[in-house]
């Protein structure tokens, strides 16, 4: 049964479907959200699509450093990762009505 997370990410409140626990969804909308401020400060821009964009590239670019610096054994860490920013991006593309 999935339960509903409510997120802040970038001022804006997000009503998340998920059967992710509660504490990691926040951990990674955390996440989310002090990269879009970083981006917003160094940017200069209020297009709040540009800098989600921008703020995806970049942990992106993280996520695949971070894969690539591993190890053989080290490997699941990146995928867990991986699924993790994946189920973030696929909970906020289905928010929950509110």
């Amino acid at each position: 049964m999935s339960d509903v997370v409510v997120v802040s990410i970038f001022g804006r409140a997000y009503s998340l479907r998920t059967d992710e626990p509660e504490e990691g969804v926040q951990r990674l909308a955390r996440l989310v959200d002090a990269e879009m401020r970083k981006v917003a400060e160094e940017a200069g821009t209020a297009d709040t699509t540009k800098m989600a964009v921008m703020a995806a590239m970049r942990l992106a670019e993280r996520l695949a450093g971070a894969e690539s610096a591993s190890g053989p054994d080290e490997g699941a860490g990146g995928e867990d990762v991986a699924r993790r920013l994946g189920a973030l991006v696929d909970l906020i593309g289905r928010e929950a009505p509110q």
